[in-house]
């Protein structure tokens, strides 16, 4: 399965110098992020180019149908909040409407799966988002978990909409309930891995930082 899965990710998984080698052989179709299409005038138009590429490609494989996308709405890693709890972003409603836009005009029936996946303490973010590239790295020994949920009922949500014709209601609802419903995968995780870690760190006679 991991062999076929397509990734989409941002530029910095194929120029990050640490990221690059993990990318390689993988399947990905790049989208700059919006983050970052600003930081350089001269390469915005080119960027724009290849983010049309991308939608273009994205939308023939879901037409062709077999395709499984791998999507992050959230547009970047997560960080903890003000309190030091690590939870996942909230996702980009442009980003889901955009997935949902796509995938109702396949020829294909697609289906939208939120999953959760747990691997923050293994290189924790910087506290705040770095534009440049050479950010310090902190790598950590902990375990990871992906957790997968019930496919999206599409259709109960937009019934849900008081009125389906409102796109930005609809891509709301869409987003709310698939964040929600990854949310649910993510703390099962984190009881899960947090224990188990906490477990095996006194079984191994050292105290977690």
């Amino acid at each position: 399965l991991a062999e076929n899965i397509v990734y989409v990710a941002g530029d910095r998984v194929v120029t990050d110098p640490l990221a690059k080698p993990f990318s390689m052989g993988r399947n990905l179709l790049c989208v700059h992020s919006k983050k970052y299409i600003d930081e350089d005038p001269s390469t915005k138009s080119a960027k724009m180019k290849q983010n049309r590429a991308t939608l273009s490609r994205m939308q023939k494989m879901l037409s062709a149908g077999g395709t499984l996308l791998w999507i992050a709405p959230s547009g970047g890693r997560d960080r903890p909040n003000d309190d030091g709890k690590w939870l996942p972003a909230d996702f980009d409603e442009t980003t889901v409407a955009l997935m949902y836009r796509l995938g109702s005009s396949a020829k294909s029936k697609t289906h939208f799966y939120p999953f959760a996946m747990w691997s923050w303490k293994i290189m924790p973010p910087p506290p705040k988002v770095v534009v440049e590239l050479g950010e310090e790295r902190v790598i950590n020994h902990s375990g990871v978990g992906v957790s997968l949920a019930a496919p999206l009922d599409i259709g109960s949500i937009i019934e849900g909409v008081e009125d389906a014709d409102d796109k930005a209601a609809v891509a709301k609802a869409i987003t709310e309930k698939t964040w929600d419903e990854m949310n649910k995968e993510y703390l099962k995780l984190d009881d899960a891995i947090v224990a188990n870690d906490a477990a095996t760190a006194s079984w191994q006679g050292f105290v977690l930082p």
